[in-house]
């Protein structure tokens, strides 16, 4: 699961014009979004990755913490509720 999180957040990052780099600790920032839908994550990158954070990439590079604050306006999805969920879906 963790690896296909690390996949998922460097392509979104990617997609949304962010660069990667070795001050982006991306297995962190996986771990830390376990439990987010991929969807979520995606919100987080686009709320972070606006016009004017790009433009500011070649002097500052990404940081995992940059996608906290975001990260932590939504909630995550807990294994119980998936679980209910995916009983009720089979009924």
């Amino acid at each position: 699961m963790l690896l296909c999180l690390v996949v998922l957040w460097r392509s979104l990052i990617v997609k949304h014009h962010g660069r990667l780099s070795n001050t982006l600790d991306i297995s962190s920032l996986a771990k830390c979004t376990d439990g987010y839908t991929p969807g979520h994550i995606a919100e987080v990158c686009a709320a972070v990755l606006k016009e004017r954070r790009i433009a500011d990439l070649a002097k500052k590079p990404l940081q995992g913490m940059e996608f906290l604050p975001a990260l932590a306006k939504i909630d995550p999805i807990y294994k119980e509720e998936e679980e209910a969920y995916k009983v009720r879906s089979f009924i």
